[in-house]
Protein backbone atom coordinates (compact mmCIF):
# COMPACT_ATOMS: atom_id res chain seq x y z
CA UNK A 1 0.00 0.00 0.00
CA UNK A 2 1.69 3.22 -0.66
CA UNK A 3 1.48 6.34 1.24
CA UNK A 4 -0.87 7.76 -0.89
CA UNK A 5 -3.36 5.30 -1.07
CA UNK A 6 -3.46 5.70 3.19
CA UNK A 7 -5.74 7.80 4.60
CA UNK A 8 -5.86 8.60 8.58
CA UNK A 9 -9.39 8.16 10.15
CA UNK A 10 -9.84 12.02 10.69
CA UNK A 11 -8.38 14.74 8.64
CA UNK A 12 -7.87 18.22 9.98
CA UNK A 13 -9.38 21.07 8.70
CA UNK A 14 -8.16 22.27 5.89
CA UNK A 15 -7.76 25.97 4.03
CA UNK A 16 -11.08 24.67 2.20
CA UNK A 17 -13.24 23.44 4.89
CA UNK A 18 -14.64 25.90 6.87
CA UNK A 19 -14.61 25.95 10.62
CA UNK A 20 -16.45 23.08 12.63
CA UNK A 21 -16.17 20.62 9.26
CA UNK A 22 -13.83 17.68 9.00
CA UNK A 23 -13.42 15.13 6.54
CA UNK A 24 -13.40 11.75 7.45
CA UNK A 25 -11.78 8.41 6.26
CA UNK A 26 -14.24 7.57 3.75
CA UNK A 27 -14.23 11.34 2.17
CA UNK A 28 -17.66 12.89 4.36
CA UNK A 29 -18.05 15.91 5.58
CA UNK A 30 -19.08 15.37 9.12
CA UNK A 31 -20.33 19.01 10.87
CA UNK A 32 -19.17 19.63 14.85
CA UNK A 33 -21.03 22.09 17.65
CA UNK A 34 -20.16 23.86 20.53
CA UNK A 35 -21.87 24.12 23.51
CA UNK A 36 -21.34 26.17 26.19
CA UNK A 37 -22.39 24.98 29.71
CA UNK A 38 -22.60 27.33 32.76
CA UNK A 39 -20.78 25.66 35.68
CA UNK A 40 -20.29 26.38 39.48
CA UNK A 41 -16.51 26.28 40.48
CA UNK A 42 -17.38 23.24 42.59
CA UNK A 43 -18.65 21.63 39.26
CA UNK A 44 -15.53 22.80 37.42
CA UNK A 45 -13.36 21.78 40.16
CA UNK A 46 -14.75 18.03 40.21
CA UNK A 47 -15.01 17.71 36.17
CA UNK A 48 -10.96 18.87 36.00
CA UNK A 49 -10.58 15.80 38.57
CA UNK A 50 -11.26 13.26 35.94
CA UNK A 51 -9.07 14.97 32.61
CA UNK A 52 -10.15 18.09 30.48
CA UNK A 53 -13.18 19.41 30.71
CA UNK A 54 -13.88 19.19 27.52
CA UNK A 55 -13.36 15.57 27.00
CA UNK A 56 -14.90 14.68 30.19
CA UNK A 57 -18.21 16.60 29.33
CA UNK A 58 -18.05 15.16 25.90
CA UNK A 59 -17.72 11.67 27.27
CA UNK A 60 -20.72 12.31 29.55
CA UNK A 61 -23.42 13.48 26.72
CA UNK A 62 -22.23 10.27 24.68
CA UNK A 63 -23.07 7.89 27.76
CA UNK A 64 -26.01 9.83 28.70
CA UNK A 65 -27.32 9.60 25.01
CA UNK A 66 -26.56 5.40 24.67
CA UNK A 67 -28.68 5.44 28.22
CA UNK A 68 -31.54 7.40 26.51
CA UNK A 69 -31.07 5.55 23.52
CA UNK A 70 -31.05 2.06 25.31
CA UNK A 71 -34.13 3.13 27.64
CA UNK A 72 -36.57 3.59 24.70
CA UNK A 73 -35.09 0.33 22.32
CA UNK A 74 -36.10 -1.27 26.13
CA UNK A 75 -39.16 0.70 26.16
CA UNK A 76 -40.33 -0.15 22.74
CA UNK A 77 -39.62 -3.68 22.85
CA UNK A 78 -41.44 -4.34 26.46
CA UNK A 79 -44.50 -2.83 24.52
CA UNK A 80 -44.03 -5.31 21.27
CA UNK A 81 -43.77 -7.70 23.74
CA UNK A 82 -47.27 -7.50 25.32
CA UNK A 83 -48.68 -6.85 21.88
CA UNK A 84 -47.93 -9.57 20.69
CA UNK A 85 -47.83 -13.46 21.67
CA UNK A 86 -44.18 -14.65 20.40
CA UNK A 87 -44.62 -17.99 22.50
CA UNK A 88 -43.69 -21.23 20.49
CA UNK A 89 -43.21 -24.87 21.05
CA UNK A 90 -40.43 -26.80 20.98
CA UNK A 91 -42.22 -28.90 17.96
CA UNK A 92 -42.27 -25.29 16.16
CA UNK A 93 -39.03 -24.63 16.76
CA UNK A 94 -37.59 -28.11 15.50
CA UNK A 95 -39.57 -27.71 12.74
CA UNK A 96 -38.12 -24.24 11.62
CA UNK A 97 -34.98 -25.38 12.43
CA UNK A 98 -35.26 -28.43 10.08
CA UNK A 99 -36.77 -26.20 7.25
CA UNK A 100 -33.85 -23.92 7.61
CA UNK A 101 -31.12 -27.18 7.16
CA UNK A 102 -33.04 -28.11 4.05
CA UNK A 103 -32.44 -25.71 2.58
Amino acid sequence: MSRKDWAPEVLLPTDSLSKGFYLTHDKTFCMTSTITVRLSDKERRELQRYGKISGVVREALRLYLRNRTSKRVISRLKELQKTEVTGTTIEDDLRLIRTDRER
